[in-house]
């Protein structure tokens, strides 16, 4: 399920690198199921290798904003795209999702003033789509020094891990082994679409920029819901479709 969400601010001020604010008040959106909130929060869905998932995505924020000091100032409102794959979520968020409902991001209140549910279903001949990220991909491991590697792009073994982590999230979704694979193929995408963002105390690297992602149409529409590639319920790897 799809919801583009509209929130009414009073000056809103977050750092530059706040998704694990929004992800805190997302979560704070699943406080009517608390055994599924701690669920989802201390372990998700879980694949082969020890890999878990939460099936859940968003975009990056979006509203009349200027930056001040190194903090982000949203004055008047604020929008952003919130997925998920998961039923039990989507109708937990249906019920919540409510104009007028009061939010707290970032120590912050705003109330919900909008709310478009949206659906996704392709047709069974489409077997490709061009994408512009709304938040950007992450692709990376870890090597034998135990440090991280992340992978740009423009690299082979980006779409390879993007198809790998595809296959896990998708077992960890259904219990079973997906039956086809995906491949993302970079059309437009510069420097200045990099990103390096410190989460956790963490810096990621991650990619916006605009690629064609191909696969079946089942597995297009579970991506377009669960994010591209790493860290998904961290806000990275949605995207908007351009065309098919």
């Amino acid at each position: 399920m799809l919801y583009n969400l509209t929130f009414q601010t009073n000056h809103l001020t977050l750092p530059l690198s706040h998704q694990t604010r929004v992800q805190g008040m997302i979560y704070a959106l699943m406080s009517a199921s608390p055994e599924y909130s701690h669920f989802l929060h201390n372990s998700g869905y879980s694949a082969s290798g020890g890999s878990n998932f939460k099936l859940f995505t968003y975009g990056n924020l979006s509203g009349a904003h200027t930056i001040q000091q190194g903090m982000i100032v949203f004055h008047k409102q604020v929008s952003f795209a919130l997925r998920t794959a998961d039923p039990f979520l989507g109708s937990l968020l249906h019920e919540v999702l409510r104009p007028g409902l009061v939010c707290t991001l970032g120590g912050q209140q705003m109330v919900l003033s909008d709310v478009q549910l949206e659906t996704l279903h392709l047709e069974q001949d489409c077997r490709q789509l061009k994408i512009r990220m709304l938040s950007p991909i992450t692709v990376f491991c870890k090597t034998e020094a135990g440090k991280t590697r992340y992978f740009n792009p423009l690299e082979d073994e980006f779409s390879a891990r993007i198809n790998d982590n595809y296959q896990n999230k998708w077992l960890s979704a259904t219990g079973e082994p997906a039956k086809d694979s995906v491949e993302l193929i970079a059309l437009s995408v510069g420097r200045p679409d990099k990103t390096v963002t410190k989460i956790k105390g963490t810096i990621v690297n991650a990619w916006g920029g605009t690629y064609l992602l191909k696969g079946s149409p089942t597995a297009l529409e579970f991506l377009y819901h669960t994010g591209l590639g790493a860290k998904n319920s961290m806000g990275f790897g949605a995207f908007e479709i351009i065309s098919w």
